[in-house]
């Protein structure tokens, strides 16, 4: 059922219930069994199996060909001679993964391993198409780079003894175009943002101008009102001398 466990050296837990028949020399008939189970483990290393050293050679990392596996926590179930493993979250050599898939009794493997792998880890075929695309992208206006991490699939085939490993880069590439829209969107709500801004202060400047000019106008009208006014007091009261005057010299004559 867990051909890794050859592989393997350290402790789980595990629980288990199965069903199935028996056959003529009453060892269970493994397409007959259906059940379902729960595994632990805080620590585990899996040292030179055959898919994981498949997986080391795609990724050229080698720390999978010696992996420590810390703090999992699966459920799987049994049916049509295949142990179906639950989707769980682990840490592989500091790739966060979330693995799911099944193992069949006649030893077939189908698992995917999607990671959000960094970057620099990439496998150069993956590399050089998200590098495509920002290319692309920038070409037309962007203003784009490598991401730190990029979402990985990694499919997992073939048998325990001859496993194949490939690499899923349609939803890289789709993780990849949704990342390059957000961000041309962010641009853009930047650009939105301060041109509003700049309209803005642009309006406070010009409102700023005719208060003052208004102010200026309003000031320059005030005082020529008072300047007239005070030159007709003045010949107000000229002409009124002037009269008074002219009065007085009346009288005497």
């Amino acid at each position: 059922m867990a051909p890794i466990a050859e592989f393997a050296t350290g402790t789980y837990s595990t629980s288990l219930n199965i069903n199935g028949k028996l056959n003529e020399h009453m060892e269970p008939n493994l397409n007959t069994m259906t059940g379902s189970g729960k595994l632990s483990t805080d620590a585990v290393v899996i040292n030179s199996f055959g898919p994981l050293l498949k997986v080391a050679e795609t990724l050229k990392l080698d720390q999978f060909k010696q992996l420590k596996v810390q703090n999992v926590n699966f459920s799987y179930s049994i049916e049509n001679g295949r142990a179906f493993v639950k989707p769980f979250d682990v840490n592989l050599v500091g790739i966060p993964t979330t693995v799911n898939g099944s193992t069949g009794f006649d030893q077939t493997i189908d698992y995917t391993l999607a990671m959000n792998i960094p970057t620099s880890k990439l496998p150069g075929a993956a590399t050089s198409a998200i590098g495509g695309l920002i290319s692309s992208a920038n070409s037309k206006g962007a203003n784009l780079s490598m991401a730190e991490n990029v979402k990985l699939n990694l499919k997992m085939g073939g048998t325990v003894t001859k496993p194949t490993v490939s690499t899923d880069l349609k939803e890289t590439a789709g993780n990849l175009i949704n990342s390059v829209k957000d961000k041309v969107k962010e641009e853009i709500n930047q650009k939105k943002e301060e041109l509003e801004n700049k309209a803005k202060e642009e309006a406070d400047r010009l409102k700023k101008e005719a208060e003052a000019k208004a102010n200026a106008e309003k000031e320059r009208l005030k005082k020529e009102a008072e300047e007239k006014v005070k030159a007709e007091k003045e010949r107000l009261k000229k002409e009124a001398e002037k009269k008074a005057k002219d009065a007085v010299k009346g009288l005497f004559k």
